[in-house]
């Protein structure tokens, strides 16, 4: 069983799972190489969201990294009263995870806390200088969750895709107890299975 303590760095937490988990098998360099755009090695491409999902025990955590261009439309510094308004409405959507990820309600799962990274203020104090060079911006989002019947974990459902359209695919890497998995979500298909219903 692969659990670890609380406070613990997600990404660490799915690496060493994975590990153990995957160990028993053999991953050709051509599986590797179909598999390459596995949320864990995906670089930052506009139009693609990643999505990490670990369900250990009683807990799942996710960690959703979104390109600021398709959640903004802009990648630099707001400066209009119009970028910041569409910055503060991305702060306010993403720190309410429990309004936008739907986890099946048999398994009464509480959220826990989350923590969410912003590659901008909605008040920024950097130089316009700065801000005019190009660069790769990310949003990134952490939350926990307490499930009281974990066993009813069985799918999540990712509602991202509506309030921003410009995000057209997620990819997703995930792991519970007993396996391991990758997926790719969309408008049209926005469910995560993790296991077959019970």
């Amino acid at each position: 069983m692969c659990i670890s303590g609380g406070g613990q760095w997600l990404v660490t937490r799915f690496v060493s799972c994975s590990l153990v988990l995957l160990a028993p098998f053999a991953w050709s360099e051509s599986e590797f190489e179909h598999n390459h755009k596995s949320a864990t090695l995906a670089a930052h491409v506009h139009g693609e969201a990643s999505l990490q999902v670990s369900l250990q025990g009683a807990i799942l955590d996710i960690r959703l990294t979104v390109p600021a261009m398709d959640l903004l439309g802009y990648e630099q510094a707001p400066h209009t009263a119009a970028e910041k308004v569409r910055l503060q409405s991305a702060h306010e959507f993403l720190a309410r995870p429990e309004s936008w990820l739907d986890v099946d309600a048999e398994a009464r799962c509480t959220l826990q806390g989350h923590h969410l990274e912003s590659p901008f203020e909605v008040e920024d104090r950097t130089s316009k200088d700065h801000d005019n060079h190009t660069i790769h911006a990310d949003f990134v989002l952490e939350a926990s969750w307490q499930c009281a019947n974990a066993n009813r974990v069985n799918s999540i459902t990712l509602r991202l895709f509506a309030p921003f359209p410009r995000v057209q695919q997620v990819n997703v890497d995930w792991i519970n107890e007993a396996s391991a998995g990758i997926a790719r979500l969309s408008a049209s298909e926005p469910r995560l299975l993790l296991r077959a219903k019970q």
